[in-house]
């Protein structure tokens, strides 16, 4: 009778330990690779011995490759994310940096247009200086031309008013000695020296 309890006990022993050893273990483990930036799904299955637990691993494997496949794939489109992104940092960049070039050389332009402009003002302003130097020469040498037709008019009346002046003084001296010829036959013809001879018959 002990005995009967007893081998019972141990066949329920062994098969709890037979469902305990059938029960598959399925350890998930979730891995991030720093190098890669990527996360991997690692899974440890522990032995099995029973049809059960074999349909079970099948369809863990399934559901696994299942997931490694999605995370292989959203790993693959994060990597084509990630280059395309780089790709476009890397066009921004150099598009940023033509923009800096040209707004570079459209300052060097510019400062060269004002420089070309201010070299032109100056050049006008030089010339419109000259132009009123020059007109301002122009009228003094027609200032000058009218001073010497002014002096030279002077001069032809001076001399003019020389030839008048020397014309009366000859006049005058001519009229001095008129009157002093006729003051000297005056005196002689009415002098009581005078012996006048009547004729003789």
């Amino acid at each position: 009778m002990l005995y009967n309890e007893q081998r019972t006990k141990s066949k329920e022993r062994r098969a709890t330990k037979s469902v305990r050893f059938i029960s598959p273990g399925l350890y998930f483990v979730l891995v991030f690779d720093e190098s890669s930036l990527r996360y991997d799904f690692r899974f440890v299955i522990r032995a099995v011995c029973s049809l059960r637990g074999l349909l079970f691993a099948r369809f863990v494997r399934f559901v696994s490759c299942t997931v490694c496949k999605i995370i292989v794939l959203y790993n693959e489109h994060r990597t084509k994310s990630i280059e395309r992104r780089a790709k476009s940092d890397e066009q921004r960049a150099t598009s940023k940096e033509r923009r800096a070039k040209s707004d570079e050389q459209r300052a060097t332009s510019d400062e060269q247009r004002a420089t070309s402009k201010e070299q032109r003002a100056t050049s006008k302003e030089r010339r419109a200086k000259s132009d009123e130097q020059r007109a301002k020469s122009k009228e003094q040498r027609a200032k000058s031309k009218e001073q010497r037709a002014k002096s030279k008019e002077q001069r032809a009346k001076s001399k003019e008013q020389r030839a008048k002046s020397k014309e009366q003084r000859a006049k005058s001296k001519e009229q001095r000695n008129l009157t002093t010829i006729h003051h000297s036959l005056f005196t002689t013809h009415h002098s009581p020296l005078t012996i006048h001879h009547s004729p003789k018959n």
